[in-house]
């Protein structure tokens, strides 16, 4: 149920993890947050609905998925700033980094707005080993009705950083990172930056159904999906004992249900499992000719008309998004032989089917290869696919299907299967329920 063929196309190039930073950490109890980058492009209406939603999911993430507890938090116009406790900073970092929506975030100190006060905290970040370049700081002041004094702190500011890089030099240097931000009340002062997700935040776009068959694509197709700021709605398709490793392929979609969960922003509203080697086991029973000949076509008809099921019920749009991507070989692989670009007939749904990983080789964003990794590790000598990941495997040469014959395949699937789906939907309820349907035989 796989299939290779070459192509002509560039490998999605690993965005490389960033090492550690030997610098010693100054004192922030403060995280500045910069949300995504195309805020500024939207109408004021569109940014107060993406600001809400992306406070919403920073809430629900950091409270219920990290288990960080914040002391206050501030909405500034279209930026976020979140207090914690100062040994909870690196934590509270590593679970914005989950959150789409993120353009950069900035531990900081807070302290007054007045130039001693200023000064007084960045001789304080120089003493621990940080240089202090003039050229390399950025400053900002906001909020400031009154331009005159805004440009006269910003440049006292400016003067006064030049006059303590003199006085303070240090062979350390982290090149645009140092950012001072005044506010009428308050200033920020970051001697480090995190880069985010970006993207947009989770729920400002409508729902799509994910089709999760067990490729890592699958997940990474998600993933990238979720970035956009898009709702998924996740079916999940267990071969059972088609699966060459059950086990194997039980832990993929395990791990794929709680990287999707930790990403999504807030909690996915509907989980479907469908065990669809049973399925097509009553399916071979009914025609065991259809699913000799042609048991990957039979296959995407049945998981097609199921989606379809679930997209009628729920009134949603017909997209589904699924994983076929370059790998490093340079092939492409895709889940089965018979897909809509190949054969156009099977898409009985009239879908539009999504594929993000082809659309120009993008890096893939740092924070998600841990999680892909680990979804590779779980499938023994692979790298980007679980490439015998099922038992079921379609020797056609023509993957053109007798009409005739189609249209009796799919009266059979919606006449004798979907018509008893509510033995073969599962809306998951809760993680308990999900381990317990994957155990089924």
């Amino acid at each position: 149920m796989c299939q290779r063929f070459n192509q002509k196309h560039a490998t999605i190039p690993l965005m490389p993890e960033k090492s550690p930073s030997s610098l010693p950490i100054y004192k922030a109890n403060t995280i500045l947050i910069i949300p995504f980058s195309e805020l500024g492009t939207k109408s004021e209406a569109s940014r107060k609905k993406m600001m809400d939603q992306l406070l919403t999911n920073i809430k629900h993430v950091l409270k219920n998925v990290f288990l960080v507890e914040w002391v206050k938090f501030r909405v500034l116009d279209e930026r976020l700033v979140f207090s914690f406790k100062e040994e909870d900073i690196p934590k509270a970092l590593n679970a914005l980094q989950h959150v789409p929506g993120i353009m950069r975030m900035h531990p900081c100190a807070e302290i007054q707005t007045r130039i001693a006060s200023i000064e007084k905290k960045v001789r304080e970040i120089a003493s621990r080993g940080y240089k202090i370049d003039p050229e390399h700081t950025e400053i900002r002041a906001l909020y400031f009705k009154d331009k005159v004094q805004k440009t006269n702190i910003i440049e006292q500011t400016r003067n006064s950083i030049a006059a303590i890089a003199k006085e303070v030099p240090s062979s350390m240097q982290v090149p645009g990172t140092f950012m001072i931000e005044i506010h009428p009340d308050f200033s920020y002062i970051s001697a480090s930056q995190q880069d985010g997700l970006n993207g947009h935040p989770v729920g400002t776009q409508n729902p799509i159904i994910a089709e999760i068959l067990g490729r890592p694509g699958d997940l990474l197709a998600s993933l990238l999906v979720i970035k956009r700021g898009i709702v998924i709605t996740p079916v999940f398709f267990s071969i059972g004992g088609l699966a060459i490793d059950q086990a194997v392929y039980t832990g993929f979609l395990q791990h794929a249900k709680h990287t999707i969960e930790l990403f999504h922003g807030f909690p996915v509203k509907k989980f479907f499992f469908v065990p669809l080697g049973k399925v097509l086991s009553i399916f071979s029973e009914l025609n065991a000719d259809a699913m000799k000949n042609h048991p990957c076509s039979c296959c995407i008809l049945a998981r097609r008309l199921i989606m379809d099921h679930i997209m009628t019920e729920l009134k949603m749009a017909r997209f589904i998004v699924q994983g076929t991507s370059p790998v490093p070989t340079g092939e492409k692989i895709l889940s089965c032989p018979v897909e809509k670009q190949l054969n156009d007939s099977l898409n009985v749904s009239s879908s539009f089917l999504l594929n993000p990983l082809i659309s120009g080789g993008d890096s893939i964003p740092k924070i998600f290869v841990p999680y892909l990794d680990k979804a590779h590790a779980i499938i023994p000598n692979t790298r980007w696919y679980t490439w015998d990941f099922c038992k079921l495997r379609s020797g056609e040469a023509d993957l053109a299907m007798d009409p005739a014959q189609l249209e009796v395949i799919i009266e059979l699937l919606k006449t004798k299967i979907l018509n008893e789906s509510a033995k073969f939907i599962h809306l998951i309820t809760d993680n308990d329920n999900f381990v317990n349907l994957l155990q089924e035989k």
